[in-house]
């Protein structure tokens, strides 16, 4: 245990456990972490966003969202044979959300949130196996993928609810900080700053989390840093 208001690190913090957690215990949190996508994620659950201002955004979307894209274009440069990871009706409803969420009048704090919850959809939606950890498309399990169009209503809705709990819970005196600079061989805090860090051992050796992510990165990488599929 660390005394309250102590200061508790995660330097492998993944998609967010123990931020959300330090968020109803109070004193500050810090969580670090090399990936892009898992930061979004984190931030989405744990940035104090208003729960009825996501319900509110949320009819927004869905006034905004009701035709497919016209014109198919792969969300990332570099990506050959993008129909391979996606058929054309999932990947037509796919990038006309994508849209509907970037033109969104909303804060970037909102807009996070929903990207968060866009990317809990993607693999669902894809070709690629569900069934694993790694992102192919099994060419023995033929795959028929759900409909975005209610699966992506489905995690907004469980989002919301999580969110809409996580507020009601939230200590006055907790902080979260998610630096940038995710490098937990490079952990920009003083010595004996920190009254407890808890972790997982990283798993860089056994789990490619970028490869294995690739669906996701395919859609949000331009906006987390990786612009190409050459920058994977």
């Amino acid at each position: 245990t660390t005394p309250p208001g102590g200061t508790v690190l995660d330097p492998f913090m993944g998609s967010g456990t123990t931020i959300v957690e330090g968020l109803t215990r109070g004193g500050a949190t810090i969580g670090l972490d090399i990936d892009p996508l898992t930061r979004l994620i984190a931030r989405a659950k744990s940035t104090a966003v208003s729960h009825q201002r996501i319900e509110a955004l949320g009819e927004v979307l869905r006034a905004a969202w009701t035709a497919p894209a016209v014109e198919l274009r792969a969300p990332m440069e570099g990506v050959k044979n993008f129909e391979h990871w996606f058929s054309p009706e999932p990947w037509s409803w796919v990038q006309s959300l994508h849209s509907c969420i970037l033109t969104l009048g909303c804060s970037p704090e909102e807009r996070t949130f929903l990207l968060a919850v866009f990317s809990s959809t993607l693999r669902r939606v894809s070709n690629a196996d569900d069934q694993t950890q790694k992102t192919y498309v099994s060419g023995t399990r033929p795959k028929t993928p759900p409909s975005i169009r209610s699966l992506f209503w489905r995690h907004f809705d469980r989002s919301l609810a999580g969110l809409t709990a996580l507020n009601a819970a939230r200590h006055p005196d907790a902080t979260v900080v998610i630096p940038e600079a995710g490098d937990a061989t490079r952990i920009p805090l003083e010595a004996g700053s920190v009254g407890l860090a808890i972790t997982s051992p990283p798993y860089l050796d056994s789990v490619d989390y970028m490869y294995n992510m690739m669906v996701e990165y395919f859609w949000l990488g331009p906006h987390l840093g990786v612009p190409d599929r050459r920058t994977f």
